[in-house]
């Protein structure tokens, strides 16, 4: 287990953004994450998972409890027929070129998808027909339920048994690029935005002349309009502005509404 005590939350989230948490920590082991949840419990501090943190923004704020990251055990795909069980805290891309290369079918919906598959299991769409049962925490225990139970009530979610059809490798891969050609034509994995009526946002951020407008240390890139990057100072209230304003700029010269796709956690300063 790692433990830092206010610690700066900007070091570990991917956007660089996070006032000071009262302890981050990274857990091994199902045994070292309920060890965590009680220890919370008994001082009265809230626990929140953090997976890759790519489409959460955490805010400025002091947070008044634990941020814990999955390691060790949970990172683990067990490759096992019928089923494979696939912890929360692998990476759903690299989820996705192993099942390609194993020749298992069932994930191509998911490709480009960006961050952990825990994360991913919670918020995307594309795990009904294949997550068999999720496994969550319930008083420092791992208990199977069903995705929707996973999904209810913002439960932590530990790994996964899916049922992967088999398949030729060359076949579940020209379905992965396929599924990832159709996307990058209007947006791209890491878009901070959904793209409209499948207009190209790219051509829509052109427009109304979006590229390269920076406030402060956040900005947008020249070369990937659909994205909100923080150059390296930058805060979440920058962010949040400097999003309100695309917003904001697009409805009034384009005439719709620019859809985020950036999860905000945490307090305002």
């Amino acid at each position: 287990m790692i433990l830092r005590i206010d610690e700066p939350l900007a070091r570990h989230t991917a956007w660089r953004t996070g006032g000071r948490c009262g302890a981050w920590v990274v857990v091994a082991s199902l045994a070292e994450l309920a060890e965590v949840t009680a220890e919370c419990r008994a001082v009265d501090w809230k626990c929140t998972l953090l997976g890759h943190g790519t489409r959460t923004v955490w805010r400025d704020a002091p947070v008044v409890g634990a941020v814990v990251r999955l390691g060790g055990a949970f990172g683990l795909v067990e490759a096992e027929e019928p089923a494979w069980r696939v912890g929360a805290a692998v990476p759903l891309p690299a989820l996705l070129a192993r099942a390609a290369a194993a020749g298992r079918a069932g994930l191509e919906d998911l490709a480009g998808v960006p961050g952990s598959v825990g994360a991913s299991l919670a918020l995307d769409p594309g795990w009904e027909a294949i997550a068999t049962e999720v496994e969550v925490l319930h008083r420092g225990k791992a208990h199977r339920v069903s995705l929707a139970e996973a999904r209810d009530g913002k439960k932590m979610i530990l790994a996964a048994t899916l049922a992967l059809r088999p398949d030729r490798p060359d076949a579940v891969r020209r379905r992965l690029d396929r599924v990832l050609g159709n996307r990058t034509r209007t947006t791209t994995p890491a878009s901070s935005w959904y793209a409209p009526s499948r207009i190209p946002l790219r051509e829509v951020f052109a427009s109304v002349q979006l590229p390269r407008v920076r406030l402060r240390e956040v900005a947008i890139p020249a070369t990937a309009p659909e994205m909100l990057i923080n150059l390296g100072g930058g805060t979440a209230s920058d962010l949040a502005l400097l999003q309100k304003s695309a917003q904001e700029r697009v409805k009034s010269t384009r005439g719709f509404e620019l859809d985020s796709r950036v999860l905000w956690q945490g307090g305002a300063t």
